[in-house]
């Protein structure tokens, strides 16, 4: 990878140089009375400031290289997901089925990124650590953690951020939760950077593209389960550390919930699992079409956060283009280096898929947008909660098109 700044090689090719102009000037400065112990440490000062100075030009640079990689089942899913397959009623849930131990490293490794990272507050603007980028835990290692003590930190995270007569989703943290190495490969899926400072490789977590691209234990596949069809606790939020978050993500934190419905539903869900894992964010939209009783959606915002939200209570522009569409504020509001988080879910096909279209065409726009939460209709068997609205959209068209837009280095998620 092509690099700029000074090199190490550069600098000690410096330094010896140095020396031994210093050695040649040595004799004549003790005739004249000088001391070259002096000269010395003030080459020595010269050519550290100047390996400082290089190597803070080198790592002022930001990893922007997005590739993502499939997990194994992921890439088995696809292949083994024929038209044929997929549109027998139930056939979805059964290929999952037969894959338990799959599924239940799944929903571990997403139990446990917050034993995992919450108590190093990750992506925190305060919090950035220096030097190399940080690592998730590997298998075994998160056994030293004292689960106990980080669900009672998780919940008490969400008893202050929401209201006490709000009763949001339950946030589940099993106290004999399995270890699981997320990073093997096998069933979590990742994005990857390469960080110019050292050429370190930086791998996110993702949760697999498989089944209906949600939670696998919900009544919709099992009907004695108590898991409910839009259970959210199957998704891998960041998947990076502390110094990992704020290396990739020097700048701002941004979310942007389209469909926020009201307080607790939506931004109640999102917001303390974020905080759990150290991200504040420093500015926050909202956009409802239904009408609001805005007395009532305040009252359950926390105190905190009223001065950072802006809250529409109208549709989103069917066009893209449109000046007043939200895409015309994230290309003059966000800048390279700001982390942005977007949930789009107005369950209203056209226009969320026209929205997603254009950061589907536009890489400008597309490399605005760090993490995106989108709820997409299809036409299937084993849904039918989505009427018609998924008319047109066939499982195989709405598989393809998330994994069209991962490859495209878009860390997206599927939104219950």
């Amino acid at each position: 990878m092509k690099q700029t700044g000074l090199s190490r090689s550069h600098l000690l090719a410096a330094g010896l140089f140095i020396i031994v102009v210093l050695l040649t000037i040595g004799s004549s400065t003790r005739r004249e009375g000088g001391s070259m112990q002096a000269l010395l440490q003030d080459a020595t000062a010269r050519l550290t400031a100047a390996s400082t100075a290089g190597s803070q030009a080198r790592c002022s640079r930001t990893p922007t290289v997005r590739a993502y990689h499939p997990s194994t089942w992921e890439q088995e899913w696809s292949a083994a997901a024929t038209q044929d397959a997929i549109e027998k009623p139930g056939r979805l849930c059964a290929m999952v089925a037969e894959q338990p131990g799959r599924v239940q490293e799944w929903i571990s490794g997403c139990e446990q990124q917050y034993a995992l990272l919450a108590g190093n507050q990750a992506g925190s603007s305060e919090s950035s650590t220096g030097g190399r980028p940080g690592r998730l835990l590997m298998a075994g290692e998160a056994a030293a953690l004292e689960m106990p003590a980080k669900q009672r930190q998780l919940q008490q995270l969400v008893h202050d951020e929401i209201p006490k007569h709000v009763q949001p989703n339950e946030l589940r943290l099993p106290a004999n939760s399995k270890s699981v190495n997320v990073h093997s490969g096998d069933v979590f899926s990742h994005f990857e950077w390469i960080d110019p400072c050292d050429d370190a490789v930086i791998r996110a977590p993702i949760e697999p593209l498989v089944g209906h691209l949600r939670d696998p234990r919900t009544v919709m596949c099992d009907p004695k389960s108590k898991v409910p069809v839009q259970s959210r606790e199957y998704m891998f939020f960041l998947g990076l550390t502390p110094a990992q978050f704020n290396r990739i993500y020097p700048g701002r934190r941004l979310l942007m919930d389209f469909g926020t419905g009201v307080y607790p539903s939506s931004l109640g869900w999102l917001l303390p699992r974020y905080k759990a894992l150290g991200v504040t964010f420093d500015e926050i939209w909202a956009w409802e079409a239904a009408e609001m009783n805005h007395t009532k959606y305040w009252e359950d915002v926390p105190a905190s956060l009223k001065p950072k939200m802006h809250l529409y209570n109208e549709g989103l522009a069917a066009n893209p283009t449109s000046p007043y569409h939200p895409i015309a504020i994230i290309k003059k509001h966000v800048r390279p280096g700001d982390y942005l988080a977007i949930k789009l879910d107005v369950d209203n096909s056209p226009v969320e898929l026209a929205f997603m279209n254009a950061i589907r065409e536009d890489d400008d726009l597309r490399a605005l947008i760090s993490e995106i939460y989108f709820e997409q209709h299809y036409m299937h068997r084993d849904v039918p909660f989505f009427g018609t609205s998924g008319k047109g959209v066939s499982y195989r068209d709405m598989l393809d098109f998330f994994q069209g837009l991962r490859q495209q280095g878009l860390r997206l998620h599927y939104w219950p």
